[in-house]
């Protein structure tokens, strides 16, 4: 079933949810996203293609390389994306677009407009973060030494993960040293 959207449309609260004009209206701006990435590979592919002379100047050399490294790990983030893009497509198709992987319930059109490849609602996203940074947390907790409580901070090297600055240390073990410096 084809719905004309005119290109002015913004889904509403007012309107049933992932009703077929929504459901339209997220798969045109899905589509012209993947169209938008898609354009600009093939332009860095012609660009690096373009930008295979030498430069003779080492300086420009190695920003050249830089900017094409910059641009290669941009592509490859965009790559994953398409993939998320084509799974967002998939779900319009099915009909479970829109809603929650977790809970089921609607994930909100502000959170669809601002990233529609969304597969959790708000809530469930934030629980997935939290759990996420727990585990995280624990993992650290786990890889660190023990510390002996009651040290003394400054002479522990093992609380820092670089090295002390001399005058560093001898400002905290001397505070009076602060006028001598």
């Amino acid at each position: 079933m084809s719905v004309d959207l005119s290109d002015d449309y913004r889904p509403s609260d007012d309107e049933e949810f992932m009703n077929e004009r929504q459901l339209a209206y997220f798969r045109r701006l899905l589509e012209n996203w993947k169209a938008d990435i898609l354009d600009g590979a093939k332009q860095t592919i012609n660009n690096l293609q373009d930008e295979s002379g030498s430069l003779p100047d080492i300086v420009d050399r190695a920003s050249a390389e830089s900017d094409k490294a910059l641009e290669l790990r941009t592509r490859d983030r965009q790559r994953k994306l398409i993939s998320k893009i084509d799974s967002a497509l998939r779900r319009i198709e099915d009909g479970s677009y829109g809603y929650c992987e977790v809970t089921g319930e609607p994930i909100g059109l502000r959170r669809l407009e601002a990233r529609p490849t969304a597969t959790l609602s708000l809530e469930a996203q934030e629980r997935h973060e939290r759990k996420e940074r727990t585990l995280r947390d624990d993992l650290s907790q786990e890889s660190r030494p023990a510390i002996k409580s009651g040290g003394d901070p400054v002479r522990d090297r093992r609380r820092f993960r670089f090295p002390i600055n001399p005058t560093l240390r001898r400002l905290c073990l001397e505070p009076h040293a602060l006028r001598s410096i």
